[in-house]
């Protein structure tokens, strides 16, 4: 019977930690998404300009005209791309994180009811 009480306070505690864990990435889940959403808009933009000047367009005129087409089209694709990785690793590490609050939230699913079988052991 004491291992058993034991064992239920080891839940409860483990429980009480996992809650604190989940508000925690909770909280980085919020900023790491503002995070994506800000490098999601960067690329975007990003995008924008390139496609400005590989089309006709007014800006892709001028930069013919003065003849630093190729090398601001270059200059844009390198921010693109640069705007791209920035975009895509923002998307993994918040992919991870979404991974580690389902794996928490499931063990705390798990320890659900810890704390009555806690009390009646008492």
């Amino acid at each position: 019977m004491e291992q058993y009480w034991q064992e239920l306070q080891q839940q409860v505690h483990r429980k009480a930690a996992l809650e604190r864990k989940q508000d925690a990435l909770c909280e980085q889940r919020r900023k790491l998404k503002e995070e994506l959403d800000a490098a999601t808009q960067r690329w975007q933009e990003e995008q924008k300009d390139v496609d400005k000047l590989e089309g006709i367009s007014l800006a892709g005129i001028f930069s013919a005209l003065s003849g630093r087409k190729e090398e601001q089209l270059e200059k844009e694709r390198q921010e693109a791309q640069e705007a791209l990785v920035q975009k895509e690793a923002a998307d993994n590490a918040f992919q991870k994180l979404e991974e580690e609050i389902r794996k928490n939230r499931d063990e705390l699913f798990r320890l659900q009811g810890c704390e009555i079988k806690y009390q009646k052991a008492l």
